[in-house]
């Protein structure tokens, strides 16, 4: 797990000030989060999880490392390697569809299995 100081595991939740938001962006700008990218990439063959789960006959290359908790509920998170799996553009977007449709206001009630 990648740790650094300037990213506590306070807890913070998104609308109780400003302050979250910047957090989470500077998370995502961070060193830390770029390099921890690469090794969810790594494990997992930097494939898409939900095209080789599905059966996909050419599973796509994986573009984006999806939470599967997000990070604005629960911060504590973002370094967890079993939080993560890598996606294609476009099961990333069909995941945060169904998560809006399904009018989530807090975790996502559908879960995606990550592959490991």
């Amino acid at each position: 797990m990648v740790e650094n100081s300037k990213f506590t595991n306070t807890s913070i939740r998104k609308g109780e000030n400003s302050d979250f938001d910047k957090q989470v962006e500077n998370f995502y700008h961070s060193k830390e989060w770029k390099r921890f990218r690469i090794l969810a990439f790594e494990k997992h063959g930097f494939l898409c999880t939900m095209c080789v789960k599905y059966g996909e006959e050419r599973p796509r290359l994986a573009t984006l490392i999806h939470h599967i908790v997000e990070v604005r509920y629960d911060f504590s998170k973002r370094f967890d390697i079993d939080n993560v799996t890598p996606l294609c553009e476009a099961c990333h977007n069909r995941v945060h569809s169904d998560i809006k449709a399904n009018h989530t206001t807090a975790k996502p009630k559908k879960t995606y299995a990550v592959i490991v």
